[in-house]
């Protein structure tokens, strides 16, 4: 079984294959919608978030992202803090899904994620990596229409870029490893082109 994960930056398109691939029928992992989930269901995770930023992180004593967004990304220590307690637990997850779709003998199995190298152990695994781009005019044009003003997208888009998976250690290190490991998919035009980009490849 081939083991892929698809990332990029905000407004690159990421889920938009993630979609694709799963009408057409493969399995995938949304990391960012897994963690959610944890969240919601996993009372040990809740306790040691709240332990570690306190009560505000809550509503109708559920954990709010809104809440625990607002601490940790005006704080790069406290983002630090939130990845070293969630990731452990999103990793099990990881590995729980490649598993069952081993058993499940799929030919290809999809990991969704903006932070790939977040979690080294899970990027080492990987047979490939399909890393979706697009020109930051189109990527603005993208994050306008989803509702953000220029200046916030233009923040996000900057800060993404600096926490950019293909440009971390952990990347660079497992590409020296393996070799054409990395596809880029540009996706700067219709939503057509990029279905049939995405067929070639699984072809």
């Amino acid at each position: 079984m081939q083991k892929i994960g698809v990332t990029g930056i905000i407004g690159s398109g990421k889920s938009t294959v993630g979609k694709l691939l799963q009408e057409s029928g493969y399995p995938v992992l949304d990391a960012d919608k897994a963690v959610h989930q944890l969240y919601e269901t996993s009372s040990l995770l809740k306790q040691k978030l709240v332990d570690t930023f306190g009560e505000s992180i809550l509503e109708s004593n559920a954990i709010s992202r809104k809440n625990l967004a607002s601490i940790v990304f005006q704080n790069q220590t406290a983002l630090k803090q939130l990845e070293n307690i969630v990731y452990p637990y999103l990793k099990q997850v990881i590995i729980d899904f490649f598993k069952t779709c081993e058993q499940n003998k799929q030919e290809f199995a999809f990991l969704e994620a903006a932070l790939l190298h977040k979690i080294p152990e899970i990027l080492e695994s990987l047979d490939k990596i399909w890393f979706i781009s697009a020109q930051e005019n189109v990527l603005l044009e993208r994050l306008v229409k989803r509702g953000l003003s220029f200046d916030d997208a233009k923040n996000r888009l900057n800060l993404q870029k600096k926490n950019s998976s293909l440009e971390s250690s952990e990347f660079l290190t497992v590409s020296k490893k393996k070799s054409s490991w990395i596809e880029v998919i540009e996706n700067d035009k219709t939503p057509d082109d990029l279905k049939e980009k995405i067929s070639t490849l699984l072809k």
